[in-house]
């Protein structure tokens, strides 16, 4: 092949044509589908931050708890076994805290692509042909 076809290039415009169409289709979806979702996103959120608040209150109250024994109770088997469970469940919630998000991508993936290059005029030339 010498050089790309006439009919070729009119088939790549024909589908580049297609495929802008349907992406504008899918983003105009998505965003109808991040509108509607996002009262039930800040509602859970809310919660999100909710949870943290209780667990929160229920490791410093365990603290507080450790804290106020003594120092033999500390040192023995039932104070390790203690602060090891406390460890535990601030360990768990930390863990929640960094995994556990309600935020969308709002970037689709439509938004690096570039059609352009599929342009005639910007379609590489066959070399000899320029």
């Amino acid at each position: 092949m010498k050089k790309i076809s006439q009919s070729d290039m009119q088939r790549i415009g024909k589908l580049r044509a297609a495929i802008e169409g349907k992406k504008a289709k899918i983003e105009e979806a998505l965003e109808k589908f991040q509108e509607a979702i996002a009262p039930i996103i800040e509602e859970a959120e809310e919660e999100r931050q909710e949870l943290f608040g209780v667990l929160d209150d229920i490791v410093n109250e365990m603290e507080n708890y450790y804290d106020e024994r003594s120092e033999k109770w500390q040192e023995g088997d039932a104070g390790s076994a203690y602060s090891e469970w406390k460890d535990q469940i601030d360990a768990a919630r930390g863990e929640l805290e960094n995994e556990m998000s309600f935020e969308l991508d709002t970037e689709t993936p439509f938004d690096v692509w570039n059609l352009s290059a599929l342009d005639e005029e910007n379609f590489p030339e066959a070399p000899g042909n320029e």
